[in-house]
């Protein structure tokens, strides 16, 4: 199998962890929590459903669980692989991390894999990855706008004379991201 292709951000490797470590009995709590989700589209409403649907796994490890699963989707989609190709990559992946020594065993690699593929088979998370795939998808993301007024001296033909009138200008300064950066433009407000 040739190296992964894939880099896990440090961020989510706690959410693989999770999905490794939890009891035997909190993981198909979780799997049948995810098939009773009704429709949620925002990941912070998606893992409070979640919690209540499931008793024995805490608030922290299923938002940290709902963030790693929702990029793992968006992920899947951006690499077009089969799922069983796919799970390989994520695995080959985290076995690069600083969480290696987790899957050494070759016990909790196939309870990895395994559980990873169910995970993928889920409807509700396919749905809401996509739907936050189409409402993220944009060129430039606003970020602020602000009224800018500033005077403008109109002197005459001898500068060191006092300006004879003065002008109000009004800009709107819109701000927004664009390819991880912060930019602006200014437009005047006549």
């Amino acid at each position: 199998m040739p190296p992964a292709r894939i880099r896990i951000p440090k961020q989510l490797e706690a959410g693989f962890v999770k999905i490794l470590t939890l009891e035997n009995t909190s993981f198909l709590e979780l799997s049948s929590a995810l098939e009773e989700m009704p429709s949620a589209y925002r990941p912070d409403v998606v893992a409070s459903q979640l919690l209540a649907r499931t008793k024995t796994i805490s608030a922290d490890d299923i938002n940290e669980m709902v963030s790693t699963l929702l990029s793992l989707f968006m992920l899947r989609e951006s690499f077009d692989l089969p799922d069983a190709e796919f799970v390989e990559q994520i695995t080959l992946a985290m076995e690069a991390t600083s969480h290696r020594d987790l899957l050494r065993q070759n016990e909790n690699r196939s309870r990895f894999k395994i559980r990873l593929t169910s995970l993928l088979a889920s409807v509700f998370l396919l749905t809401v990855s996509k739907v936050l795939s189409l409402t993220t998808e944009h060129e430039r993301v606003f970020q602020d706008a602000r009224i800018v007024t500033d005077i403008r001296a109109a002197f005459l033909s001898k500068p060191e004379e006092q300006p004879k009138a003065a002008v109000l200008n009004h800009m709107l300064r819109i701000a927004y991201a664009e390819g991880g950066e912060i930019k602006a433009f200014f437009v005047a407000l006549d």
